[in-house]
């Protein structure tokens, strides 16, 4: 994983979420699926005491598979790739941006993919997930 971060104060909630995208269609996939993640674990208060958390997707890849075929057994192996996210997250209050860093996480499918950028993304928020 890899995050940097640029800002000139220290943020601390509530926070209210939203995700933007491209036209492109992997990113509107990801788009459905990382909205749903955040709503069903992190707090979101919109009020107005509230910063909205922009989050940007950047860059997706669900993976690759790779085919490569033995010359001695005539066999075709398949392997995957890593899922990768990449996201700029922009922190907001009264139309002003206050926090802006970059989130990159890579796992071995799009469940943990997720969750591994709500873990990185409550470290940097300093936010609560929801109580279970």
């Amino acid at each position: 994983m890899f995050c940097f971060s640029i800002t000139c104060q220290n943020i601390k909630g509530p926070y209210y979420y939203r995700v933007i995208t491209s036209e492109h269609a992997a990113h509107r996939e990801i788009e459905e699926k990382l909205q749903s993640t955040i709503k069903e674990h992190l707090r979101d208060k919109n009020d107005p005491h509230s910063y909205c958390v922009e989050i940007s997707i950047i860059r997706y890849s669900a993976g690759k598979e790779i085919y490569s075929l033995s010359d001695a057994h005539d066999d075709i192996a398949i392997t995957h790739g890593n899922n990768v996210l990449e996201t700029i997250v922009r922190i907001k209050k009264d139309n002003k941006t206050r926090k802006v860093f970059f989130i990159k996480v890579e796992a071995d499918n799009s469940n943990k993919l997720l969750y591994d950028f709500i873990d990185k993304l409550t470290y940097e928020l300093h936010a609560p997930l929801k109580k279970e």
